[in-house]
């Protein structure tokens, strides 16, 4: 009886190994996995294991857009397409995943042309993961005449997509009336907001206040907003008049369907491709053009819905988005003993975007903060801060946080040295006494998570 069990089992054994093999044959086979068998010839060509994929496709690179002519025939081919014509607005399909299902061609070369422009720029994610030739250096002017053509293609992109919402709101308007305000639905059916049962309405005013603040801080940093008024002692005939000139300005920014989502075109992996060559090329940009990017990016996570409901990854950050517009401040060129206005300048502006992403990155309800952003967040420090103990102390702080959720690594170890040369105070150095030594050799507490929270497995960049 056991005998027959044995033979039994081998036989069923054999039969899946056939039908296994039987199975791979007909899997038409790519250029790609010819390559790869041709380049393993340990691998014996009748085995199944080695024509049946084992790898799924959303772990494999993204194509990327290597050869010169075929990437300057896109770049020019979406830059000089007309408005509207890339796509376009369809009668009946005015939902969010439709809008993004009709612009998925385009996105997807846009994005394909873009890695390829990056992988041109040394240092970058693309030109570092794709091994077919090295990067060699490159001038300024190139550098900064790419990251100019990134930049373009991506305001090409978003123009597109205004004019898509443009027709939609235009179509909408004709056939269902005008928006009604969000504000003013909420004060007509207070009763009902007051019971928490019109959600919808409640949403609405919050989206409409979170992209009124974001809309602020972008028109404060880019000049457009007007001046504030010095003069504290104001009588209460100006104060009427700033009230009425808030309301004035709160009229002509009244919720449409152009607010009903963000419009479609650039998407997040867009703005973390430009912000990582920024931040590898940071000494021919600048930290307001970077706030001002990362800004857009947030503004539009934030009309669809923000960290509590944006569901479209089109337009939800990753950490990417976060710890490569820190990195960037972190890579400015900038001299510490240079005293001059235009160096000040610069050394704030660098400043403020380090914090304000670090602001909300730290309340985000999607993400966290991992050993890559402490470090840029210690090299800002180390570059920007003159020597005194308040710049110990707030090293020392960042270090002792990051220890706290078992984020240390020994990047992160280097920056707080850096941090400390010149030294701050002994008691700084008797803390990197504690922390500088091989990491292996620190509790396991300390460093538990500083893999785990990593922006991709791969390397510990962002």
């Amino acid at each position: 009886m056991m005998l027959s069990t044995k033979l039994s089992a081998g036989h069923r054994r054999r039969q899946l190994q056939r039908s296994l093999s039987t199975a791979a044959a007909s899997i038409p086979r790519s250029k790609d996995d010819l390559t790869n068998s041709a380049a393993s010839p340990s691998s014996p060509p009748s085995s199944a294991a080695a024509r049946l994929p084992t790898r799924h496709s959303h772990r494999k690179l993204p194509l990327v857009c290597t050869n010169q002519t075929l990437k300057t025939q896109i770049t020019r081919q979406l830059l000089n397409a007309p408005i509207g014509s890339l796509f376009t607005y369809q009668v009946d399909q005015d939902s969010a995943d439709q809008a993004w299902s009709i612009a998925d061609d385009c996105v997807q070369k846009t994005e394909y042309v873009l890695r390829g422009h990056a992988h041109s720029l040394p240092g970058t994610t693309w030109s570092r993961w794709l091994l077919q030739e090295p990067s060699c250096e490159i001038s300024n002017d190139q550098a900064m005449e790419t990251i100019d053509v990134m930049q373009r293609l991506l305001d090409r992109l978003s123009n597109e997509g205004l004019s898509y919402m443009q027709l939609r709101a235009a179509r909408l308007e004709e056939t269902q009336g005008p928006r009604v305000n969000a504000h003013e639905i909420v004060l007509e059916n207070d009763a009902e907001s007051e019971d928490g049962n019109n959600t919808e309405l409640i949403h609405a005013k919050q989206v409409f206040e979170s992209v009124q603040s974001l809309q602020d801080d972008v028109n404060e940093l880019s000049g457009e907003q007007a001046m504030e008024d010095s003069d504290s002692s104001s009588d209460s005939e100006s104060d009427s008049d700033d009230d009425n000139e808030n309301n004035a300005t709160l009229a002509t920014n009244e919720p449409t369907y152009m607010q009903d989502f963000s419009h479609p075109g650039p998407t997040t992996h867009m703005y973390d491709v430009l912000l990582d060559a920024m931040a590898c090329q940071a000494h021919v940009v600048t930290a307001r053009e970077t706030y001002l990017l990362w800004e857009d990016l947030m503004l539009r996570h934030e009309l669809d819905g923000g960290d509590a409901s944006n569901k479209l990854w089109h337009t939800r950050p990753t950490l990417q988005s976060y710890n490569a517009s820190i990195r960037v401040a972190a890579e400015l060129p900038y001299d510490l003993s240079d005293q001059s206005p235009r160096n000040m300048e610069r050394r704030d502006d660098a400043i403020h975007l380090t914090f304000s992403v670090f602001d909300v990155l730290s309340e985000s309800l999607l993400h966290s903060c991992n050993s890559a952003t402490y470090t840029y967040l210690l090299q800002v420090v180390a570059k920007y801060l003159p020597q005194s103990r308040s710049k110990g102390h707030i090293a020392r702080g960042m270090l002792l946080h990051a220890r706290e959720q078992g984020l240390l690594d020994s990047s992160m170890v280097k920056a707080y040295r850096s941090a400390n040369e010149p030294p701050n105070g002994d008691e700084f150095l008797e803390t990197l006494q504690v922390f500088d030594r091989p990491v292996r050799e620190l509790p396991h507490k300390w460093r538990a998570n500083n893999r785990k929270l990593r922006n991709h497995p791969r390397e510990a960049t962002y």
